[in-house]
């Protein structure tokens, strides 16, 4: 078997690259649940959605999925 000079090199990038997301994984994880919150909706006159509501086009798509 040969050895290729560029080996250690492309092993070595794998461990920096493998290390620096492990960092990352960490870090995200110990951030504080406030930077992933939503921001607050300035309007809220909106109605809330109603749920779920079979329509026509859904009473299709039910008719056409059965076997």
């Amino acid at each position: 078997m040969q050895r290729d000079s560029e080996q250690p090199t492309d092993r070595r990038r794998f461990l920096k690259t493998t290390a620096a997301a492990g960092a990352g994984a960490a870090a995200t994880a110990l951030l504080p649940e406030q930077a992933a919150a939503e921001p607050a909706s300035a309007d809220t006159s909106k109605k809330p959605a109603e749920g779920y509501r079979r329509t026509r086009h859904v009473a299709d798509y039910y008719a056409s999925a059965r076997l």
